[in-house]
């Protein structure tokens, strides 16, 4: 069995994010352990996790890039052998979600307010997952396909509202990303 590709260590973080506990369904998985393995095949990642629920331990072994990209990008130019189109959606609709369009609406009182720099990265990472979705669409195609979709929650999504998941679509709303992206990037200088 050949394993799943793990294209950055980014990726692999939001892999285990994203991921439901077999045992209790529970969302969210713990890195507790990473261990790189040389082999003749390639260097392969073995990690250990645990749900944040109810504790479970599961371990994950990824083979691993020959070439990973700087932060916050999730991997190559080929779609992500461990997160499906929806989930990488999801994550950027959550990343973007907390980020006021104008970054002067940013005005931190209390220590876990959202600060410029929290602001920028969460809008980098949305710009780069909606730039993983868009890799599930094939050249000539319109839309991601319902195979792409390799989760329930992700399979139900594309049931209920398919256009969510057509390229014109995506390639708007990736748009309004890097807008508010190239208005972190001003006001961060």
């Amino acid at each position: 069995m050949t394993l799943p590709l793990a294209r950055s260590t980014w990726e692999c973080h939001a892999f285990f994010g994203l991921s439901r506990c077999p045992n209790c369904g529970g969302g969210g998985l713990e890195m507790t352990e990473h261990v790189l393995r040389r082999t003749p095949a390639g260097d392969v990642s073995d990690y250990t996790t645990a749900c944040r629920r109810c504790d479970q331990t599961l371990r994950f072994s990824f083979r691993r890039a020959d070439d990973e990209p700087p932060f916050p990008a999730f991997g190559g130019e080929q779609p992500s052998e461990l997160l499906d189109a929806g989930q990488y959606l999801e994550l950027a609709e959550e990343a973007a979600g907390d980020v006021p369009d104008d970054p002067a609406d940013i005005r931190p009182v209390e220590p876990d307010d959202l600060t410029l720099e929290d602001a920028f990265e969460e809008i980098a990472i949305a710009v780069a997952a909606l730039e993983e979705t868009l890799k599930f669409i094939p050249p000539g195609e319109f839309t991601v396909a319902r195979d792409a979709l390799w989760t329930e929650e992700s399979r139900d999504r594309f049931d209920r509202d398919p256009e969510t998941f057509q390229r014109r679509r995506l390639i708007a709303v990736l748009g309004g990303y890097r807008e508010i992206y190239a208005a972190y990037a001003r006001a961060a200088r």
